[in-house]
Order: C-alpha cells, then structure tokens, then sequence
C-alpha cells in the first residue's frame, strides 16, 4: 500500500526546506543502481543527529503506526536529463517527502511498481510537501524534470521497524 500525505508540513517549514536543500554540499554521480550503473544524479548524506533532520525523523514517525528505526537520511536531487533507475531499498519502509517547487503534471513524477509488479506501476506526481510512504521491496524509481534547470529535490528516509 502506498500512503500519500499532501501538506505534511507547516507551510514556512515546507518553504524553508526548498532552500535549505540545495544550498547544503551535495555530489554529481550517484545512481539509483550503483556505481558505474545507471543514471548519475546529485545526491548528500545527512547528519541524523542534526537537530532539523532528527525533528523531520519525528514528524514521519507520526505517519506509520509502528516505531521505525531511521537507518539513512538523504537528499537527491535531480535536473532534466536526470532521471533515476527503477531500484528496491534496503530496510522495511521508503518515506519520501518533495521539498522543492511543485513541477508541472506528469513531470519529476515517482513511480512505484505495485508488489513490483512491472505491470501495475503507480505514478505520483511531484508536489511540493508531499509525503509517500510505501514497501521498500517495492521498485520505484523518480523521473527527471521536464523544467530545464528546475530541480526536483527530495528527501529519503530508510527505515526498519523496530
């Protein structure tokens, strides 16, 4: 099951995140599929003792019923040409949260293959402040911009449960 939460958060934290993002250090050349595979992309690790993204890790576990265990906290970024390679993760549960500008219908859009299931593949279009959390077994994969110099950022939460 995939859960989408719109506005996850308070709308001047939402806007503050959108700068916030691009303007800590981030490196060209991570993929989806590994090094040396598939398509390169921006990419940071965070700090997961950094008090906003321990406060960020708070707000997602409020969204799931059970207590995760945050094992990466990340931020990918990805321009036109850029798109990412559909790609399971590790731990139980994917949250991602969109934190830059809403792209245009159909463009930066996540698609998940339901129970990864080529066949049955659901696209969720980028809005700023939204919240997807499914499966993490379950490939996904999220599309370049169409918006030349536009960035589609999001933050990536890998989680177990504990």
């Amino acid at each position: 099951m995939i859960k989408i939460i719109d506005n996850f958060l308070e709308k001047d934290l939402s806007k503050y995140l959108e700068n916030y993002f691009l303007e800590i250090p981030h490196n060209f050349g991570h993929s989806s599929l590994g090094l040396d595979k598939g398509s390169p992309f921006y990419q940071a690790n965070l700090n997961p003792y950094d008090p906003l993204i321990k406060f960020l890790c708070l707000k997602v576990q409020q969204q799931v019923e059970h207590k995760l265990g945050f094992l990466r906290d990340y931020i990918n970024i990805h321009y036109s040409n850029m798109p990412g390679d559909f790609h399971e993760d590790d731990g139980d549960t994917t949250i991602l949260l969109m934190t830059s500008k809403t792209l245009q219908k159909g463009s930066g859009q996540f698609q998940i293959q339901l129970h990864n299931d080529i066949t049955n593949i659901q696209s969720v279009d980028f809005i700023q402040n939204r919240l997807i959390i499914f499966p993490a077994i379950w490939k996904h994969r999220g599309l370049d911009p169409i918006e030349h110099a536009t960035p589609r950022v999001t933050l990536a939460f890998k989680t177990q449960k504990v």
